[in-house]
């Protein structure tokens, strides 16, 4: 049987390129401080959580999110590192 970790680590194998960008977008978010303060919006948030379920628990990357439009969002910011 297959952990999560498995079909996590299949979901990256499979599209990579992908699971980067989501990544990148996080990394380099528009809403930060000069103190490595980061938000991102509340509809990018769940996109992402929705691509980690997927990938933990079907081994596949969703492909109907454009992390590229959700990044600019900021409406409903959330802080993510403090």
């Amino acid at each position: 049987m297959k952990t999560y970790t498995d079909m996590f680590l299949e979901a990256v194998r499979m599209r990579p390129e992908q699971f980067e960008k989501m990544l990148q977008h996080i990394a380099e978010s528009p809403f930060q401080s000069e103190y490595g303060d980061v938000w991102i919006s509340k509809e990018y948030a769940e996109a992402v959580c929705t691509e980690l379920y997927e990938m933990a628990v079907y081994g596949e990357m969703c492909s109907y999110h454009d992390f590229e439009k959700l990044k600019e969002d900021d409406s409903d910011l959330l802080k993510i590192v403090y």
